[in-house]
């Protein structure tokens, strides 16, 4: 098969991927809130144990970032595990930080698009106002005393399905300008 062909075939595939969960995180909020705690709590257990057992078992390298870092994992996750609602609220505000930084690359790319001449620029420059307005309502939410956990797992549901839909227009749109440039390529040999 053309490598073309694999590649297009395989981001379209991610990119579904990322509306359903993003569709399933934005209609089971208290679901996805309780999984994504649980897992991160287990994924730091489980890496705090590795390190740890990776220092321990090699007599030859005794790293003390190793151990360390071992230890540092295990208590995030007991701490995680023992105060999801701590953790959650941190995750509110990283979260928002980060659509909101996002955001803003988004609307950088946009406009280095809109200077190439690039047709549909627009779509970057709309994902980069939203993803910045999302992370920007989250803070305003939680400020007001909202119900911003219920929120984050909306709006992350929402940036990822939007972002799964941007990376399918993006990737239609590519492939139909490539299958152009490829036919006036032939033609002109």
């Amino acid at each position: 098969m053309n490598p073309f062909t694999e590649e297009k075939n395989r981001r379209i595939v991610d990119a579904i991927a990322l509306i359903l969960i993003g569709l399933f995180m934005c209609f089971f909020t208290n679901i996805s809130l309780d999984v994504f705690t649980l897992v991160a709590g287990i994924t730091c257990l489980v890496f705090g144990s590795f390190y740890l057992f990776a220092y321990f078992w090699s007599f030859i390298i005794h790293d003390a970032w190793l151990l360390l870092r071992g230890i540092f994992m295990l208590l995030v996750g007991v701490l995680i595990l023992s105060y999801p609602g701590a953790f959650v609220y941190f995750m509110v505000y990283t979260c928002s930080f980060y659509l909101m930084f996002s955001g803003v690359e988004e609307i950088a790319y946009a406009i280095d698009l809109s200077r190439l001449h690039v047709k549909n620029w627009w779509l970057d420059l709309l994902n980069g106002i939203i993803l910045f307005g999302l992370g920007l309502t989250l803070i305003i939410v939680d400020a007001l005393n909202g119900n911003s956990p219920a929120l984050l797992s909306i709006f992350a549901g929402a940036s990822l399905a939007l972002e799964g839909t941007m990376e399918l227009i993006l990737i239609f749109c590519l492939h139909r300008d490539f299958k152009r440039v490829k036919k006036n390529v032939v033609s002109d040999q």
